[in-house]
């Protein structure tokens, strides 16, 4: 089974999200040009080169430590992301949207079926704010029921090429 882009793309972040050093949300990003070349990854996390260890890992402690992993993609590009298309595990926070925006990511697309609790899109103030940005910028963001079943395979039938 091929997977779709959005469902590959999306298990790329998902899988990206696994380094998070984050106890209770796990967040990746990916992001990607139009022919699905991956340009930049990133995942929810601590300061580069901080010992992730002496800092909190849980609500409400982490919040001033913790870079969102929309932010952690970008600042990874290999070239600046205009015209990309960000995958993201969960929904973007208002700021991350206007961040990715202005990097020049027109296109977002998130999973809507592994959402992590609570949710962003139950919060009245954030769906005002982000149906605002949407009718001012005109960014295209994307719910997506992500298909992961194409991930469901043995290592032994992979290595004899049998899948």
């Amino acid at each position: 089974m091929i997977p779709e882009w959005n469902d590959y793309l999306l298990a790329q972040a998902f899988l990206v999200a696994q380094r998070s050093p984050d106890k209770q949300t796990k967040c990746g990003c990916v992001i990607a040009n139009k022919k699905h070349q991956i340009m930049g990854q990133g995942y929810n996390g601590f300061p580069r080169g901080v010992n992730d260890s002496v800092l909190p890992n849980k609500r409400p402690d982490k919040y001033p430590w913790m870079i969102h992993a929309e932010v952690n993609a970008i600042l990874n590009c290999i070239h600046k992301p205009e015209d990309c298309v960000a995958y993201i595990t969960t929904n973007p926070c208002f700021n991350c949207t206007l961040l990715m925006w202005q990097a020049g990511i027109k296109d977002i697309v998130f999973a809507t079926n592994l959402q992590h609790k609570p949710s962003m899109l139950h919060d009245d103030k954030y769906a005002d704010l982000m149906e605002e940005f949407i009718q001012l910028s005109n960014v295209n963001i994307k719910e997506h029921d992500v298909n992961l079943n194409f991930l469901a395979f043995k290592v032994d039938d992979w290595r004899l090429g049998d899948i």
